[in-house]
């Protein structure tokens, strides 16, 4: 079996960032990659999932947050454009609004800075019948694009924010499209804006405002994806995969996840037969457990992919293990896994490994540091369940993580930056 080395990822598209807040409720949002560029009251934090969009890819995936009035207002960076279009998507519902109208969301460079970018307003009449808006940087309401009143309170919403950004001086365009058809091309009637002031020389964060107190609105908001493409926004790759039977000779296949893909399980197996190619990617963890199974002549190749590009979805059905090859796996007790803080880090982690699988006297184990070019960076025995590395001494980058009790191994992404 092939361990995880770094690969380029030629791919049909690519998410420069997604974020479904699938993180424990009550956490502030900044402890996961986001950071405060301005305020320090009413800290956004992780709220309980309410809302979905029926065939939006993240819909039913983590948790989400709530913004109010006035407070912290936070961002997160992605690979910063230069030319071309960035699209953002996202699920919103509107608690409330003000007759005013204020923004919650925008974009702006990396790192943010103070030039605010395609920023989305909502409003309300009289009768609570919402409007929403799109400016290029404006706040002046007779210079916002606003659409008619005729969306509802407290009903969620899908939104994409588009950004071009055209060649030449003052005539970068943001367009903002509400509740889109997520299984037909882009629509060519967006909201688009008017206004024509200096253009920014990148786009490379998105940010969540929480505006005035007097025209600020309170919002909840989920599923952002941020893509390069309208097809980058709604492709179904899934956050979780678990991958079972066996892939038969001359069959290739890539399975791919935004988040972990885990091999076999739960008495489960995974075979790849001789003259049978497999390619794994996931974005965060890949779990081999017992059951996983390579014969000679095949290939089994898993990636950890720090871009946010994956494989086109291949379908390919999986034949069945005979009971004969049952026998060859005996049930076995991997309910364990190992959280790793603080993760992203600047000088040292702890990893300690916990659930019911975990042996009463420590682990005996072992765990493995490698760069993503597959370069080993340390081996170490672990006899009881917990580790702690000084990594201050390390480049900044991605590293991977490889921890094996028995025949179960879990691989697991550490971020190292200043």
């Amino acid at each position: 079996m092939a361990f995880i080395s770094a690969i380029a990822i030629s791919a049909r598209g690519q998410l420069l960032l997604e974020e479904n807040f699938d993180y424990t409720v009550g956490d502030p949002v900044t402890a996961h990659g986001w950071v405060t560029h301005s305020g320090n009251s009413n800290i956004i934090k992780v709220a309980p999932m309410t809302m979905g969009w029926t065939g939006y890819p993240p819909s039913g995936i983590g948790n989400e947050t709530k913004l109010v009035k006035s407070g912290e207002d936070i961002n997160h960076v992605f690979a910063s454009r230069t030319s071309g279009n960035v699209y953002v998507a996202f699920l919103v519902r509107v608690l409330s609004a003000t007759i005013t109208g204020d923004f919650f969301l925008h974009l702006g460079k990396n790192p943010m800075g103070s030039s605010y970018k395609g920023k989305v307003f909502v409003r309300r009449d009289g009768g609570n019948h919402l409007s929403f808006g799109i400016a290029q940087s404006t706040s002046v309401t007779a210079m916002i694009m606003y659409s008619p009143f005729i969306y509802s309170l407290n009903t969620a919403c899908l939104m994409v924010l588009k950004y071009s950004i055209l060649p030449g001086a003052g005539n970068d365009i943001a367009a903002l499209f509400i509740n889109p058809d997520v299984n037909l091309p882009e629509p060519i009637n967006p909201l688009t804006s008017c206004d024509t002031p200096s253009d920014p020389s990148e786009i490379g964060s998105v940010a969540l405002r929480q505006g005035g107190i007097s025209s600020g609105p309170v919002v909840d908001l989920d599923g952002i994806r941020v893509g390069l493409g309208w097809e980058d926004l709604f492709s179904g790759v899934p956050a979780q995969l678990t991958v079972t039977g066996t892939v038969a000779a001359s069959q290739t296949v890539c399975r791919d996840a935004t988040l972990t893909i885990t091999v076999a399980g739960e008495g489960a197996c995974f075979t790849v037969a001789s003259g049978g190619v497999v390619t794994l990617i996931a974005g965060q963890d890949i779990r081999f457990l017992n059951g996983t199974r390579v014969n000679s002549g095949g290939q089994l190749s898993a990636f950890i992919t720090n871009t946010g590009n994956y494989c086109e979805p291949v379908t390919v059905p999986l034949v069945a293990l005979s009971k004969e090859e049952d026998k060859l796996y005996p049930s076995q007790d991997n309910s364990w896994s190992c959280s790793v803080f603080p993760n992203p880090a600047t000088g040292f982690i702890t990893g300690t490994v916990n659930g019911p699988g975990v042996p009463e006297k420590g682990c005996r184990g072992e765990f493995s540091i490698y760069t993503l070019t597959g370069q080993m960076v340390l081996r170490q025995r672990m006899e009881e369940n917990k580790f702690h590395l000084d990594i201050r001494d390390w480049p900044d980058g991605i590293y991977l993580l490889s921890i094996r009790i028995g025949n179960h191994k879990e691989i697991y992404k550490i971020v190292k930056m200043d």
